[in-house]
C-alpha cells in the first residue's frame, strides 16, 4: 500500500488506468476480503476508464468454488489460468500435481460468472512429454475451447530457479521433439480455429487480438501481446516490472529485501534501463 501510495503522489494527478493486470502467479491466494481491499486502493488512486480490461492470473489447485464470481464483482473481466499439461507423468515430473477437475471447475465458474475471456497456459518441452501424450492434452484443450491459449517453452534453469530443482530432468525431450511438440500444437489450435497470433499465442478469430494481427496493429511489450501501445506502465510488488519515461524498473525479487526497502521508506527497485534513441526505433 505504501509502495502505490508513494508512486501516486510523485505523478501528482489521480492518473487514468486502462488496464489492471493482476500477476505474478497465484493471486488468488488472497482471501475475498484482501482482494476488495487492494482492488478498492487501485481504484482509489487511479481513475479506471470505462471498457477497461481487468485481468488476472490464477492457480486452479488454489482457487474456490465462489472466486470466479468475487472477481467479477471486482471488475475483472479476463481470467488467465496455468495448465502445463493434462498427463500425470509429466505433472509429477514437475511438482505439479493439478487435477483436471480443478482446471474444469475453474474454467466453468468463470463462464457461469461472466469472464469475458478465459486464456490457457500451456508448456512444451517438459519431462516425459510425447507426440501422443502432449496430443491427447491438446484434444483436451480443444474439447473446452478457452478463448485464448499460450504455449510457452520450458526452459530448464535450476541453477537460476531453486523450484526447478525438484524437477526430473531424465525425461525431458531433445530440441527436435521439443519442436515437433510446439508444431503438432500450432497445427492442432489452427485446425480446430484458433488462429495463431505469433510466437506462442493463439486467439478465436473474433477475439481482439486476432482481430489486431489480422489489420496489422497488433503490439508486444514485454508482458507479451497488446492491441495498445500504454504510455506507461506501472508495476508494484515483488519483482514487478514498469515501464514510465521511456524507462524499464524492476523491484527486488526477494521478499525480505523488498519488505526491508519499503518500511525504510525507501522504493524497492534494484534496477532500471534508459531507452536510447536506436531503442525506441
Amino acid at each position: 500500500e505504501w509502495e502505490m501510495r508513494v508512486v501516486a503522489e510523485c505523478l501528482g494527478t489521480r492518473r487514468n488506468v486502462r488496464r489492471i493486470h493482476w500477476g505474478g502467479g497465484t493471486p488468488n491466494l488472497l482471501t475475498a476480503g484482501q482482494m476488495g481491499r487492494l482492488m478498492h486502493l487501485i481504484t482509489d488512486l487511479f481513475h479506471l476508464e470505462e471498457e477497461s480490461e481487468v485481468s488476472i492470473e490464477m492457480d486452479p489447485r488454489v482457487a474456490t468454488p465462489d472466486q470466479p464470481a468475487t472477481l467479477r464483482a471486482l471488475g475483472f473481466n479476463r481470467l488467465s489460468m496455468g495448465v502445463q499439461d493434462f498427463d500425470p507423468r509429466v505433472q509429477a515430473a514437475i511438482g505439479r500435481i493439478q487435477p483436471e477437475s480443478d482446471t474444469v471447475g475453474l474454467l466453468e465458474g468463470a463462464r457461469a460468472a461472466g469472464f469475458e475471456s478465459v486464456n490457457f497456459d500451456l508448456v512444451y518441452g517438459l519431462p516425459y512429454q510425447t507426440p501422443e501424450s502432449f496430443a491427447r492434452t491438446l484434444e483436451r484443450v480443444v474439447e473446452l475451447a478457452p478463448d485464448r491459449i499460450a504455449t510457452f517453452s520450458y526452459a530448464h534453469l535450476p541453477e537460476q530457479r531453486r523450484i526447478q530443482q525438484a524437477v526430473d530432468a531424465s525425461g525431458m525431450p531433445e530440441p527436435r521433439e521439443k519442436l515437433d511438440l510446439f508444431l503438432n500444437a500450432v497445427s492442432r489450435f489452427e485446425d480446430a480455429g484458433w488462429q495463431w497470433i505469433g510466437f506462442d499465442h493463439f486467439a478465436r478469430p473474433e477475439d481482439d487480438l486476432a482481430v489486431a494481427a489480422r489489420e496489422r496493429r497488433l503490439l508486444r511489450n514485454f508482458m507479451g501481446y497488446t492491441t495498445e501501445a500504454g504510455d506507461d506502465l506501472f508495476a508494484f510488488g515483488m519483482s514487478a516490472i514498469g515501464f514510465v519515461a521511456d524507462r524499464f524498473v524492476q523491484n527486488s525479487a526477494a521478499l525480505g529485501e523488498w519488505e526491508d526497502s519499503v518500511r525504510e521508506g525507501q522504493l524497492p527497485v534494484v534496477r532500471g534501463y534508459h531507452l536510447t534513441e536506436e531503442d525506441k526505433v
